[in-house]
């Protein structure tokens, strides 16, 4: 039986008793557990006493005190944690900190020290570290601890191959029930609901853990993409079958993106908000303040044409051409000049 009570700015006191029977034997155990926590200017703290009697009669008292405390205010800061516990005359004290690192919390680290005492024997001390890296494709940890008759030293490395009908991607440790992202061509974008996870240069990501018989949502963050990449849609959902490996694919534009400052000829400025469409008639941009066109998904050369209206003076085009990538995600767009030119009746029918 457990009882927990919130004390509303008070904090919350527990109690907790437990008691096992054996089916060969006689006599059985009895537990019982008092506690109370709450918070403080620096962080938190808790007390528990505990008492425990074994099948044969034995008493044993515990008592610990447990503070954290976080040492700064920033996303990634450590926390500190120290727990004192004591118990038949013996005592122990263990410290630790840890915390997350990364844009994405893709890194963890745990550093801690302890030390005990008791009646029968000298005291004892030992430390340790511990770190771990999640990736794209995979988790890589580490640990090391040393006391005062022991050392030890360890390194791992896990993660799935999954096959799926765009071909085959690494990735993290999956559970029973996850997803596969496919958006072509986002290179770099980050899966926001599972640290570390990106889509790869063939335009998938596999989310290692989905809930089942729940409505997840998957969301994309554009970040680290090409700039010449829209997506039509950053989120997904999906309620799985327990099991289950579920396709999500979002929809991506891909083509050069540009500012164009287009004035027409004689200076005068293009009007605000009119619409910019290709030389395939879709819509790739509008007009923005000093005759600025944001086009999206155009190709390396070719004509935009500008359209206020549907009489042929109230259309103009531009003839443009792109500066060569780098062959790198572009961080930003190619910016050209160019002017918009009337346009003839025979042209402007052809829209």
């Amino acid at each position: 039986m457990s009882i927990n009570q919130p004390l509303k700015d008070h904090g919350s006191v527990f109690l907790t008793t437990s008691a096992q029977s054996y089916w060969n034997r006689p006599g059985r155990d009895v537990f019982y557990q008092a506690g109370y926590s709450n918070s403080f200017k620096y962080g938190t703290y808790s007390i528990t006493a505990g008492r425990s009697t074994d099948a044969d009669g034995t008493p044993s008292n515990q008592i610990m005190v447990s503070t954290t405390i976080p040492l700064g205010h920033s996303q990634h800061s450590p926390q500190l944690t120290t727990n004192l516990s004591a118990s038949n005359g013996s005592a122990s004290v263990q410290t630790s900190l840890s915390g997350n690192a990364g844009a994405e919390n893709q890194y963890s680290y745990n550093v801690y020290g302890s030390g005990g005492q008791s009646a029968s024997s000298s005291a004892s001390m030992n430390a340790g570290a511990s770190g771990a890296y999640h990736g794209a494709h995979g988790q890589v940890t580490a640990s090391a601890s040393a006391g005062a008759n022991s050392s030890q030293v360890s390194a791992g490395v896990s993660g799935s191959i999954v096959a799926h009908p765009g071909g085959v991607t690494f990735s993290q440790t999956v559970g029973d029930t996850f997803g596969i992202v496919e958006a072509k061509g986002a290179e770099g974008a980050s899966v926001s609901s599972a640290s570390g996870v990106k889509v790869d240069s063939h335009g998938y990501a596999v989310v290692p853990y989905l809930t089942p018989y729940d409505m997840n949502s998957v969301d994309i963050d554009p970040k680290g993409t090409s700039t010449d990449v829209e997506f039509a849609s950053t989120s997904e959902k999906s309620a799985p079958h327990l099991g289950s490996i579920v396709m999500l694919k979002y929809k991506t534009v891909t083509g050069r993106a540009a500012l164009i400052r287009a004035p027409r000829l004689n200076g005068e400025a293009l009007p605000f908000g009119a619409e910019v469409v290709d030389g395939e008639g879709r819509v790739a941009g509008v007009v923005a303040q000093d005759s600025r066109i944001f086009a999206r998904g155009i190709d390396e050369k070719g004509t935009l044409v500008v359209k206020w209206g549907d009489h042929v003076g109230e259309q103009c085009s531009v003839d443009y051409s792109l500066p060569a990538k780098s062959g790198k995600a572009d961080a930003g767009y190619a910016s050209i000049e160019a002017h918009c030119l009337p346009r003839t009746v025979m042209a402007a029918n052809a829209f």
